[in-house]
């Protein structure tokens, strides 16, 4: 695992994903290429005081660029800095840093993701899903804040080892895929204890899944966490 290290970054393209998420890829300026692992994220200098934490989502064998994600919608310091910024401006970034990272066992993984916990995840479905079975539940509120709906899609029909579902909590009348919440649909899947499980999102729906996972006996050291 490479040792964390002061990065210069530019940005290189500002993509909006919603109405208040947005995807941010920089190219690294350093001689030296950052070489992350999928899950690991990034510290931003927002000022001398102020620091963010943003998860890398894109796929790591890119060393020459990363990407991140911004939800604007708190407004703090770290949604202000980015809006602020266009591309072209240059940041600097305290990385690779965490341990939240797929482990190399015959084990078949299991991520779930609300908002933007996704990032860290599709970061490991892009650098992993051609080289072992991957399964992933997604829970969102509305089809307003669908994104990379398209790509995952697209991913399980190309590699039959990729399982997607995506489960939004408050749907419009129209909508026909799965409703409620991502725990609703984890007691379905089956050899839970035989599965390695990658958490990331809010507080509540970590707490719920970690909960019914081990009300199965899935060992607790099976199950990694990563809180937004």
């Amino acid at each position: 695992m490479q040792t964390p290290a002061l990065h210069t970054a530019r940005i290189k393209t500002i993509q909006k994903l919603t109405d208040t998420v947005y995807e941010f890829t920089f190219t690294l300026l350093d001689t030296t290429p950052m070489q992350f692992m999928a899950g690991q994220y990034g510290t931003v200098i927002i000022d001398s005081a102020t620091r963010r934490q943003y998860s890398f989502c894109s796929d790591p064998k890119h060393t020459e660029s990363v990407s991140i994600v911004i939800d604007t919608k708190p407004m703090g310091p770290g949604s202000l800095y980015f809006l602020s910024k266009k591309v072209g401006d240059a940041i600097q970034m305290l990385a690779p840093l965490g341990n939240f990272i797929l482990e190399p066992t015959p084990r078949k993984k299991l991520c779930v993701a609300t908002g933007t916990g996704i990032a860290p995840i599709r970061s490991m479905i892009l650098s992993s899903i051609a080289t072992m079975p991957l399964t992933l539940y997604w829970g969102l509120r509305h089809e307003k804040d669908m994104y990379w709906h398209d790509e995952f899609t697209k991913l399980a029909k190309q590699y039959p080892t990729f399982q997607y579902t995506l489960v939004l909590s408050k749907p419009e009348m129209q909508w026909q895929g799965k409703t409620g919440h991502v725990t609703d649909y984890l007691a379905e899947v089956k050899e839970l204890m035989d599965t390695e499980y990658y958490l990331c999102g809010n507080k509540q729906m970590i707490s719920d899944t970690k909960e019914l996972l081990l009300a199965h006996h899935v060992p607790e050291g099976q199950i990694k966490t990563e809180m937004f």
